[in-house]
């Protein structure tokens, strides 16, 4: 079972969760967050990209958002989580779109916070997805119940 993008595959069982929404987000102390970003400051920012699934053929979704809001955003770096992403944006002066539950519920401790500048909307659409094998598993069950119930309560 995982929580995210959803799956695609023979025997694979996906259930929408939630739609997640997105932030832009730089290191405490940057200078981005020192007042509202002008485009051209916004658009010089250097991003961390974050591709989950390497090599899977799922495209940039932020980088699409940007591009058709006609926003230039240049990628410096890919790495495959939100975490890792923030934990580069916190040692450089890089920024990267975190998911905006993240960044609310660790963003402090992450050492990373909101950038004040117009970026395009983003939503991630997350869900539950599990292989057929344990679909009737009455504990694969009771914990896919729990899963949802926590996701959904947050």
């Amino acid at each position: 079972m995982h929580i995210g993008l959803a799956g695609r595959g023979a025997g694979l069982h996906v259930e929408p969760l939630l739609d997640e929404r997105t932030v832009l987000v730089a290191r405490e102390g940057h200078p981005a967050l020192t007042k509202r970003l002008s485009p051209r400051a916004r658009g010089a920012l250097r991003h961390v990209g974050v591709e989950m699934v390497p090599g899977k053929g799922f495209r940039d979704l932020v980088g699409t958002a940007y591009a058709r809001a006609g926003i230039p955003s240049e990628v410096a770096i890919t790495v495959p989580s939100f975490l890792t992403a923030a934990a580069m944006v916190a040692a450089t002066d890089l920024v990267a779109t975190l998911p905006e539950s993240l960044v609310a519920a660790q963003g402090a401790r992450l050492g990373v916070r909101g950038v004040n500048a117009a970026v395009p909307a983003h939503i991630v659409k997350l869900a539950l997805c599990w292989h057929e094998r344990t679909h009737t598993d009455p504990a694969a069950r009771y914990f896919r119940d729990l899963v949802r119930s926590a996701v959904l309560a947050g």
